[in-house]
């Protein structure tokens, strides 16, 4: 236990690479596009409940069991081996979820190199252009109808926006003669026949990127488009080089990518408060529907994101933790995290609604229409408020770029942890054959991710993303809570952090308890249930995906599930039971003989009367004195001196028990005097 492991190089140097992991496109894309196709403030409700009562304490209870034990999130569960399966189900999910949120990457670095070269001109998707854009792209605002004075003249303009036959079709079936005079009747009655406009910046995604007009679903996905894959390539070739050159030079290189994305953000805010129809989106992102609060889906949706996106339940926080110093103040690190994550997103959300809300004035559509679900938004409204700043290519290059980074740092992170995640099960394996398996890291996920780089591949995407998260997540978050407060024990485990980090306050203490004990498995509970009610079929662009795709997304689900059952059942045959499968390994503890202090310098708490499977020294206790025995089951003398009961294991070896036992009568604590 007591072996090398690398640790971070200051305190900033941690905190700054977690940034770069919890800070990407969970926030600027993903917390948007959940809001919008969620009825925007009605998703705030249950987002925010989730991230005080469940994501925010998750993300403490793994940054305190990757520094404490200095584990990575498969070897850290030797304090329940029993559950060791779920380490192994995290490192499947992540490198699944690797395969589809490196491709939105991959289209972020496409738009960079679009902008690059068309720096000091025009951007292709400012403008309609031949062969992409269809009739019903326009980029020309609509004209403001309450500054027109006369009904006639509002009615003329109107006339060139309505569809013809459909027009004519009300009018033979409602068998209508004249027309009504006045405007706001004349709208109402042709209310359905207004021309469905899209701007040019969502016809160049779906039609020229995606090419999704050409795909009739996953039943029909097409060849692979050979521009997407050499820059999926070049991406993964990125990630590569940063494995190669190791976590430390990529924290230094996160002072500025952690920090630049904050002033494009807020550059773009004050540009999308400035534009048209602006307040439509914001009225629109801040007041709750109440009535869509009975919607399932959209529980079940905020929960899943707020875990999303500050990065709980994929073991990379346990992973970078773990490198920690044994006594680093964690908890300050957390709650820095975990509250600039939370503004990010809500920033982003900002940004996004306001350049929606000018979207919706623009092509004149109500803003729960202008887009389809999937990753569309960051390439579509984001691009929207870019389009109108001087030097437009030169920001949609820089925001990119941001885009960019931040995703590289965050499949970056999301491999490595996979990688020493194994390495911290098989070390000399990795020591012979650690560059070989990286490799394969790497190609393995680039060659499973051609089929989401076809013509019909965003639909493949967008299965990807729902099944990977949505359900998986949530499962992990109920096994770390449980294993961890029901199995290990909440009061050892917080005995174990104020070891780490000194004593806090009791309200911290009664917040611990509460969210890890109660809350967290509540709602990852009730979290399982509203998905499973709550569901309904992945779709985009108007089409539903198919029977294959939604078998391949329980296959998603299913496989950690299958994991997680299979190693249990390999630790319950190998250790002799169930009840024996949940006791702690023989080295579980701080890494470092330095750091091992109470009962981790030569003891073991276990439960009363029972044998453990260690060859430990070990005490059996009631309410009477206790009765000590070696590890050779010799009886041992007992002592009481000073308020601490001394068990005499002959020679020069005393356990002095620590009497605060009345916490918990089943368990004490010896150590080796």
């Amino acid at each position: 236990m007591d072996r090398e492991r690398m640790q971070w190089g200051g305190k900033l140097e941690y905190l700054f690479t977690s940034f770069g992991y919890t800070v990407g496109l969970g926030n600027i894309w993903r917390f948007p596009y959940k809001c919008y196709i969620h009825g925007g403030g009605a998703f705030f409700i249950p987002y925010v409940l989730t991230v005080v009562l469940c994501s925010f304490p998750i993300l403490f209870l793994e940054m305190f069991m990757g520094q404490f034990s200095s584990e990575g999130p498969i070897t850290v569960w030797k304090f329940c081996p029993i559950f060791k399966g779920v380490g192994w189900a995290i490192i499947f999910n992540i490198f699944m979820t690797n395969i589809n949120y490196i491709v939105i990457v991959m289209y972020s670095f496409y738009y960079m190199l679009v902008s690059l070269v068309n720096i000091g001109g025009t951007l292709p998707w400012q403008q309609c252009q031949k062969p992409w854009a269809t009739q019903n792209c326009r980029n020309e605002p609509f004209p403001n109808y309450d500054e027109i004075s006369y009904d006639s003249k509002k009615i003329g303009i109107l006339q060139n926006y309505l569809d013809v036959s459909c027009m004519q079709k009300i009018k033979n079936m409602q068998n209508i003669t004249v027309d009504p005079v006045l405007f706001g009747d004349f709208r109402a009655l042709y209310k359905s026949c207004e021309k469905m406009y899209k701007s040019p910046e969502e016809e160049y995604w779906n039609r020229f990127v995606l090419g999704v007009h050409k795909s009739d679903g996953l039943d029909d996905l097409g060849p692979v488009v050979g521009r997407n894959a050499i820059i999926l390539l070049l991406v993964w070739l990125m990630v590569f080089y940063c494995c190669v050159k190791g976590i430390r030079s990529l924290a230094k290189v996160a002072y500025f990518t952690a920090s630049f994305p904050f002033l494009v953000l807020l550059i773009l805010l004050v540009r999308g408060m400035t534009l048209e129809g602006h307040e439509i989106g914001i009225k629109y992102y801040t007041e709750p529907d109440y009535r869509k609060l009975s919607n399932m889906a959209i529980w079940s949706s905020a929960a899943t994101q707020a875990m999303y996106s500050i990065g709980v339940a994929f073991g990379s926080h346990i992973a970078l933790a773990s490198h920690n110093r044994f006594s680093n103040n964690v908890l300050r690190d957390g709650i820095i995290l975990g509250c600039v994550n939370t503004l990010t997103s809500v920033c982003g959300g900002f940004v996004v609604f306001a350049f929606l809300g000018h979207a919706s004035y623009t092509l004149n559509r109500p803003i729960d229409t202008i887009f389809d679900q999937g990753p569309g938004l960051i390439f579509i409204s984001y691009l929207q408020g870019i389009s109108q700043l001087p030097g437009s290519a030169m920001w949609a290059f820089l925001f990119f770029m941001v885009v960019l980074t931040l995703g590289v740092d965050s499949v970056f992170i999301m491999v490595w942890t996979v990688y020493v995640s194994i390495e911290d099960v098989f070390p000399d394996l990795f020591k012979k054959k650690g560059n070989i398996i990286l490799i394969a890291m790497c190609v393995v996920p680039y060659l499973l991710g051609l089929p989401l780089i076809t013509d019909g591949g965003i639909h493949l995407l967008v299965v990807m993303d729902r099944y990977t998260a949505d359900f998986t997540l949530t499962l992990f978050l109920i096994m770390e809570s449980v294993a961890v407060c029901w199995v290990y024990g909440l009061r050892r485990f917080i005995a174990d952090v104020e070891m780490m980090i000194g004593r806090k306050s009791v309200l911290f203490k009664w917040y611990w308890m509460a969210t890890w004990g109660v809350t967290a498995p509540a709602f990852g509970m009730f979290i399982f249930i509203a998905s499973a009610v709550g569901y309904t079929s992945v779709s985009y662009n108007g089409i539903t995906t198919t029977p294959g795709g939604e078998a391949f997304g329980w296959i998603l689900i299913l496989t950690p599930l299958v994991i997680m059952l299979g190693v249990a059942g390999y630790q319950i045959r190998k250790y002799g039971g169930i009840k024996e499968a949940t006791f702690e390994e023989k080295d579980w503890g701080p890494r470092l003989k330095v750091n091992r202090s109470g009962r981790y310098v030569n003891e073991y708490i276990h439960p009363i009367g029972q044998r453990h499977r260690m060859d430990s020294d070990r005490c059996e206790s009631s309410f009477a004195t206790p009765t000590c025995y070696s590890a050779q089951d010799q009886l041992a003398d007992v002592n009481i001196n000073g308020g601490y009961l001394t068990c005499d294991l002959g020679g020069s070896r005393d356990v002095t028990i620590n009497p605060e036992v009345n916490v918990n009568p089943d368990y004490f604590t010896f150590t080796e005097m």
